[in-house]
């Protein structure tokens, strides 16, 4: 039923891929020229994969929807991880975010109390003399 259509895909589809591949050996476009065939090209490129995407819908309309016994045969197989390794995946991640944040925290509290015995001690020894005057 297809059959008719699918030969005008096909068609211009070799046309085309003709076209861009004459244009693209022509070596006497200026530079210029040759970049604005090279964006013509690849607008063409586009339409060329706008008409394949049409061709495998038409094959998919009649080869229908894929099978469960269909989508068995794929060269790769994934299976979901069980709920032990995603319970256990998760308390990972969380033990690892309070060790991140632990250490942050103590670093932050260690530096603040070094930077307030600075201030301290700048404080001291600034103002020691202010007090004594005679």
């Amino acid at each position: 039923d297809y059959y008719e259509q699918m030969q005008v895909i096909a068609g211009e589809y070799g046309v085309l891929v003709d076209e861009v591949t004459k244009s693209q050996k022509d070596d006497s476009l200026s530079r210029s020229q040759h970049i604005g065939v090279f964006r013509t090209n690849t607008k063409v490129f586009t339409h060329l994969k706008d008409k394949i995407f049409e061709m495998e819908r038409i094959l998919q309309n009649i080869r229908g929807p894929l099978t469960p016994e269909q989508l068995a045969k794929t060269k790769f197989k994934t299976e979901s991880p069980t709920k032990t390794a995603t319970w256990i995946a998760i308390f990972v991640i969380i033990i690892f975010l309070g060790l991140v944040s632990t250490i942050v925290f103590f670093t932050w509290y260690r530096q603040g109390k070094a930077t307030e015995k600075i201030l301290s001690e700048a404080k001291e020894s600034s103002f020691t003399d202010f007090g004594e005057k005679k």
